[in-house]
């Protein structure tokens, strides 16, 4: 398997527009039911869980970009093959189709609800 991928000139885009893709993903629907959760949960002490957040997503952020650094033109799937092996590479792989797969069902759901909510409220 090839790890370095040669992307074509008019299939890049611009470092500058993955701000706008990471947050629009971060925010999208996360921002409609989230803070409801978070607070049954936690109570009063929710600022608390999100500043934990924060400073996890800055964790995780920093070591995806230490990664990326040593893999200049790479997918992900790539990358794990290379770091963790043949099947394991493979595996998690598959773990990342099927989180996202999830968070696209999640996200389907939440907008359902919102139309049913605002559109047909009886």
């Amino acid at each position: 398997m090839e790890i370095n991928v040669n992307v074509k000139p008019r299939l890049r885009f611009r470092a500058f527009y993955l701000f706008f893709i990471i947050y629009g993903i971060q925010t999208g629907v996360g921002i409609i039911g989230a803070p409801r959760y978070i607070f049954r949960e936690a109570g009063r002490d929710a600022w608390l869980s999100v500043i934990i957040a924060f400073l996890m997503q800055i964790i995780v952020t920093y070591v995806m970009l230490l990664i990326l650094r040593q893999y200049k033109n790479a997918d992900i799937f790539g990358i794990q093959v290379d770091l963790f092996g043949r099947w394991i590479g493979k595996i998690l792989g598959t773990v990342y189709i099927v989180y996202f797969a999830a968070s696209l069902f999640s996200i389907i759901i939440t907008y359902i609800e919102v139309i049913q909510i605002f559109l047909y409220p009886t």
